[in-house]
């Protein structure tokens, strides 16, 4: 569990490309 609080940007990376990488990767690239 200490990856998900070590970084935000793990868990939807892994768990992102499981399910929908593309969904993910979009929240990410506009929280930037």
């Amino acid at each position: 569990m200490q990856i998900y609080e070590h970084s935000d940007t793990a868990f939807p990376l892994f768990f992102g490309f499981s399910m929908s990488g593309i969904y993910y990767l979009v929240i990410v690239v506009g929280s930037v």
